[in-house]
């Protein structure tokens, strides 16, 4: 009998609706720390169906590398509980709006940035794909990427996936900061 029940991690699937839930759990698992072979034994399969379950959420997530994959998996995990939960902060102040939304708290995170940069990044940070964040700023895909160029230039970051790890970091701190 397998160590890990993949049900337990159904309520992760709300935050990754583009998985399965096997996806979601092997990702989790991945994204703890755990190699292709200790999730296998986890979930009492082969260290190669974990690869391949692996390799198709890295697909559906239209993400270059499985680095990327564990960093958005991440992000989307602490945005969602970071900043979904304005209680939780000591200052409650900034946070006291209702109406604030998870975007709205992201945004405060990148000062640097003008809105739709900030809009854009975090769109990028929950690994989004260029096409849906276009449409969901009312843009192009040309006009995203030509804005993520410019978001690498401003914060003087030499590649996207460095990018992703900068905003995790971010993330982090202001956790552990809050």
């Amino acid at each position: 009998m397998a160590a890990v029940d993949p049900i337990v991690y159904a309520q992760l699937c709300k935050l990754f609706p583009e998985l399965t839930l096997l996806q979601v759990t092997d990702t989790c698992l991945y994204s703890a720390g755990a190699t292709y072979k200790e999730t296998g034994e986890l979930r009492g399969v082969s260290a190669e169906t974990i690869k391949k379950s692996l390799e198709a959420a890295r697909k559906r997530l239209e993400i270059s590398n499985l680095q990327s994959l564990r960093l958005i998996f991440l992000s989307r995990v602490f945005l969602s509980f970071k900043l979904s939960l304005p209680h939780l902060a000591k200052d409650n102040s900034r946070l006291s709006n209702a109406h604030l939304s998870e975007v709205d708290n992201f945004i405060s995170l990148l000062p640097e940035l003008s809105l739709k940069q900030a809009k854009c990044v975090y769109q990028f940070a929950k690994g989004i794909p260029a096409d849906i964040a276009a449409e969901r700023l009312d843009s192009t895909p040309d006009e995203i990427m030509k804005m993520m160029e410019t978001v690498l230039s401003r914060l003087q970051i030499c590649s996207l996936n460095a990018l992703r790890v900068f905003i995790f970091s971010k993330l982090l701190i202001n956790l552990a900061l809050d």
